[in-house]
């Protein structure tokens, strides 16, 4: 896949515009375009506000719940609004806000897995809405390179289904170890999801417990060439839910080429 991003910074009203994805989204796997204008404030925090949108629509069943025959695939698109506050006070503190509202082209679950659902209960599994999430860091420095930001996070996901509706609180914590010719970035991630209401198909509340994490190295000016840089990303979650139909494992490995031009 191909992404990036161009940002235009105006020095003397000390205010950027930009659009695309961000290198931040990107190393946590948040491939959606953003564009928006940050603006740095006398005590050298930023403020930003971003309108977010979906370049590539990830794929997802129609019917999830389909069985012993192919299913198929549909378009599941997400736009939304970024609010971001940096270097708070002149501290490396970052409060985040995060709104999505997440459509299908067709959201068929239960719809064709022959059931027996009722009108309603077809209702509860419908995984369209709108999801809030809530962040906050702060970066700790120590000498020779490495820096650690712990983060706590609280996602508020108001589906149309209620048995899809839930709350996702987390933790995290990255570690980043800078040099002038690499970079190793290492994020470790737990947490917990529980929904609204039970599932007419299990006839129970689901709730997950998830784990995992993710180890980017950065190989800066690759090769010695100048503004060129080599990403290697491996990656594995897990997610282990009270219903067993929901449980998941992630493992990936990537490597990406980054040009900056400035």
């Amino acid at each position: 896949m191909f992404n990036g991003e161009i940002a235009y910074t105006f020095s003397n009203a000390r205010t950027q515009i930009f659009l695309g994805n961000q290198f931040e989204d990107f190393i946590e796997f948040d491939l959606s375009a953003q564009l928006g204008v940050k603006h740095e404030l006398t005590d050298k925090s930023l403020i930003a506000v971003g309108y977010l949108f979906s370049t590539i629509p990830t794929e997802v069943w129609e019917d999830p719940y389909l069985t012993n025959q192919a299913r198929s695939k549909t378009d599941r698109d997400s736009t939304g609004i970024r609010l971001e506050w940096d270097r708070i006070a002149g501290t490396t503190a970052t409060l985040k806000y995060t709104y999505r509202d997440i459509s299908l082209d067709d959201e068929l679950s239960g719809q064709l897995s022959g059931l027996g659902l009722t009108a309603g209960d077809i209702k509860l599994l419908d995984r369209e809405g709108k999801k809030q999430h809530f962040e906050g860091s702060y970066r700790f420095d120590f000498n020779n390179g490495h820096s650690l930001r712990p983060k706590l996070s609280f996602a508020k996901h108001n589906l149309d289904g209620d048995a899809m509706s839930n709350d996702v609180w987390a933790i995290g914590v990255t570690h980043i170890y800078d040099t002038t010719q690499y970079s190793l970035i290492t994020n470790i991630d737990l947490a917990s999801t529980n929904f609204d209401k039970t599932n007419p198909i299990f006839n129970k509340t689901r709730d997950d417990d998830r784990w995992g994490g993710t180890f980017t190295a950065a190989y800066k000016n690759a090769f010695g060439i100048k503004n060129w840089n080599l990403l290697g990303t491996a990656a594995y979650f897990h997610s282990d839910s009270n219903i067993d139909f929901y449980d998941t494992t992630v493992s990936m490995l990537s490597i990406t080429a980054l040009r900056r031009f400035k």
